[in-house]
């Protein structure tokens, strides 16, 4: 995709082939893509005002990164697993998820479907771990 504007020095995006070639020759075979599916709405924490941080996640200033459960979908993956709004996930197989890009990244790179992931979080300021399976996303 490239923007041409008067305003803008002509910005271009790209798809680094290795990432599109898959997905393509899916589409191609008149297949479905398929992607590993938690159930989460999630925000970056960094996006959280520092009030919030303390008052309604109660984490203290050790932790910086992470991304805090805005939703969790019924009958997800994520609910099996015992997730909940607020809670502040920070790693996914001990790979650090700093932001909502850091955890699509690592899903659909280095995950698939019915993969089992230990999932790192905090709640009310407590570090806790619990294992979920990657399902599909139904009612797609």
């Amino acid at each position: 995709m490239k923007i041409a504007l008067e305003a803008v020095e002509g910005i271009g995006f790209a798809i680094p082939i290795d990432d599109a070639k898959p997905i393509i020759e899916q589409l191609e075979a008149g297949e479905e893509v398929q992607r590993p599916f938690i159930g989460i709405s999630a925000v970056d924490l960094d996006t959280v005002p520092a009030r919030h941080k303390q008052e309604t996640l109660r984490l203290d200033e050790t932790v910086q990164k992470g991304i805090v459960i805005a939703d969790v979908e019924a009958g997800s993956p994520a609910e099996s697993a015992g997730l909940k709004r607020y809670d502040v996930v920070t790693k996914i197989n001990d790979q650090e998820m700093t932001s909502m890009l850091d955890l699509k990244t690592y899903l659909y790179r280095e995950t698939n479907i019915g993969d089992e992931v230990d999932v790192t979080f905090y709640r009310d300021g407590e570090e806790q771990t619990t294992t979920l399976t990657l399902s599909e996303q139904s009612g797609q």
